[in-house]
């Protein structure tokens, strides 16, 4: 019987033989890539680039990766379980087709991954699930390659360095070497990313007034737009869509971005730059400068009581002019600028910034009054109010729009003596700024009685007929004008039942048989709802009726069908596939049949499908 004495001395031989193990038991594999096929960061056997690998020590809530060495003078990263950041700041290995690593598990339950990241949060990337991740094998080194495509596929932007990678391991630690890139990133293998926005507008100041940063319409007058990956979110310089030769920068989600400008002279000069607001945020914006150091921690905004900064609307491009010297104000050197950095709070796009000499040119597009004849807008005017609604006696032949603009350097259209067509007639009134920028009043004239304006269906249905309905994508409600519906290959037609959300409204697209018959494929079915005031909403459905193949498509040849003494008959041409249904859907009877075919019946309607042509046949 073993002692209390021997049990403790066991267990710790036991944990130090354990102990002894948990480190590789052999180097990494010999790397076998050129070195002039390679740009290392961790590696004993090429040249590394950049800081190589540095462990993030700063962060509490995360385990730290940790360099070793064993065999002498070979050093490896042990990684601990967890979520592990480490820098490689100055590494472009996106520029290759792979990244190499060598991993080792002391235990074959252990799983390891990671993010590639931009930025100096070092918040990672990671591949595609697309990319299989290969199983670690216990006491083993296990190569790891990853194609650059699948982190760009992931959100990496493969116009900056890596700065570092998050490692995630569990069941660990695992140890890694030979971190490098490598091969030949096809552009053929990476997602295609442009800007779905429309191109901005052309710049009108000649060449020899600007001085640009960013303008495919210009010569630039710096190094360019270089965005950096510190101080907020990276701008991404992305091709518009349509037009590959038309650049602009992307901010998702902008906060802050910071971007190198080096360097810029614009004393007495006008800042430009046209913004897109896309989506997302309050629409703020503006931007700052520096003329004192790279790291972009001098910034310099223009106070608060001396600028009014634009709320940039969705969907349209502004143009801001700013004066430089209320930067200089501001304590910038406006003879040597050599950051740009852009604040906000939404998705924007910016083009052409660039300074120029000259006056800014009045953006004011508002008006100061609009009214119309005989009859009061609601509601009550504002300059910055844009929708109105006016009703006029039933009798009122044409009305008179009154406007005048705020600032005397604009142009206004739309006024004057409008004809009333209708019950319902819609005029706009636009103002076009000094600048070019454009504001559009639109004036709803009813005449007559109010009538309902609901153009809309309150339900959708549609069904085999018998019980089984079909769901729509997306899903039904008033507001969506586009459905599309699934059905089975066989199902020779579908019920489609509409009720409009006013009783006062009507419909029209529908056969009017009480089914909808359907060739195989795509069938495009189109309800119009008419409003009592005249208004019209169009649904369109799309009727996806699968595969084709249970009925082939309708032949050319008539099909001749007769009925008496309680049986059907029909005859046509060749062999072809026969369904025979109930007039709501039920399928009674299918088989092919060469040249005729008959059934028994009794008194009804039924529907009969040859080859998929539809025959409704009434049975007395």
């Amino acid at each position: 019987m073993k002692t209390f004495k021997q049990i403790v001395l066991a267990a710790t031989l036991l944990c130090g033989m354990q102990g002894a193990y948990a480190q590789p038991s052999t180097q990494a594999p010999t790397p076998t890539h050129a070195p002039s096929d390679v740009i290392s960061t961790f590696s004993d056997y090429y040249t590394n680039v950049g800081k190589s690998l540095e462990p993030v020590t700063s962060w509490a809530q995360n385990p730290i990766t940790t360099i070793e060495t064993y065999f002498s003078n070979d050093k490896v990263a042990k990684v601990p379980t967890g979520d592990s950041p480490v820098n490689t700041s100055g590494w472009n290995g996106q520029t290759k087709g792979y990244i190499h690593m060598d991993v080792y598990a002391t235990s074959a339950s252990a799983t390891f991954y990671y993010g590639i990241a931009n930025g100096y949060d070092l918040n990672g990337k990671y591949p595609t699930s697309a990319f299989v991740w290969p199983a670690l094998k216990a006491n083993q080194w296990v190569s790891v390659d990853v194609p650059m495509a699948e982190f760009i596929k992931g959100g990496f932007n493969k116009d900056q360095n890596i700065q570092g990678f998050r490692f995630r391991t569990a069941g660990g630690p695992v140890y890694i070497d030979n971190i490098y890139a490598y091969g030949y990133l096809d552009p053929g293998e990476l997602p295609v990313e442009e800007a779905d926005i429309p191109q901005a507008p052309q710049p009108l100041h000649s060449q020899a007034d600007v001085r640009a940063v960013f303008s495919d319409s210009y010569t630039l007058a710096t190094k360019g737009y270089k965005p950096q990956t510190f101080g907020g979110i990276i701008g991404k310089i992305l091709p518009v869509k349509g037009f590959p030769n038309d650049q602009v920068v992307e901010f998702k989600t902008l906060g802050t971005s910071l971007a190198t400008i080096d360097t810029w002279k614009i004393t007495g000069l006008i800042i430009h730059v046209d913004v897109y607001h896309k989506s997302d945020g309050d629409g703020s914006f503006s931007f700052g400068l520096c003329s004192q150091d790279w790291s972009g921690n001098q910034i310099k905004q223009i106070p608060g009581d001396q600028w009014n900064w634009d709320i940039i609307s969705e969907g349209e491009w502004v143009g801001l002019d700013v004066p430089a010297y209320l930067f200089a104000d501001a304590g910038v050197n406006l003879e040597q600028i050599t950051q740009i950095k852009f604040f906000g709070s939404g998705l924007f796009y910016i083009d052409n910034l660039y300074a120029y000499a000259g006056q800014i040119l009045n953006r004011d597009a508002t008006l100061k009054s609009l009214s119309i004849t005989s009859a009061e807008l609601a509601p009550g005017f504002s300059g910055n109010v844009t929708e109105y609604e006016t009703r006029v006696a039933e009798g009122v032949a044409s009305v008179t729009i009154n406007a005048e603009v705020n600032a005397v350097t604009s142009h206004l259209t739309g006024t004057g003596v409008k004809t009333l067509t209708a019950d319902y007639n819609e005029f706009e009134v636009v103002v076009t700024a000094e600048a070019g920028n454009t504001k559009t009043y639109k004036i709803i004239v009813n005449r007559g009685e109010p009538k309902d304006n609901n153009a809309t269906l309150r339900s959708l249905v549609v069904s085999n007929g018998v019980g089984t309905t079909y769901t729509p994508t997306p899903a039904f409600n008033p507001g969506v004008a586009a459905l599309t519906y699934n059905v089975p290959a066989d199902l020779a037609f579908v019920v489609v039942e509409a009720v409009t959300g006013s009783d006062k409204a009507t419909f029209s697209g529908l056969s009017g048989l009480g089914f909808e018959t359907l060739q195989p494929g795509v069938n495009p079915i189109n309800i119009v709802v008419t409003a009592e005031s005249g208004l019209k909403r169009t649904y369109a459905l799309t009727i996806n009726r699968g595969g084709g193949n249970a009925i082939r498509d309708v032949k050319a040849a008539p099909v001749l069908v007769k009925t008496g003494n309680g049986v059907l008959e029909a005859s046509f041409e060749g062999s072809a596939h026969i369904r025979l249904y109930t007039v709501t859907g039920q399928l009674i009877d299918q088989t092919v049949a060469n040249g005729a075919y008959v059934h028994p019946v009794g008194r009804g309607v039924y529907i009969l499908s040859v080859d998929g042509g539809i025959t409704k046949v009434l049975v007395k």
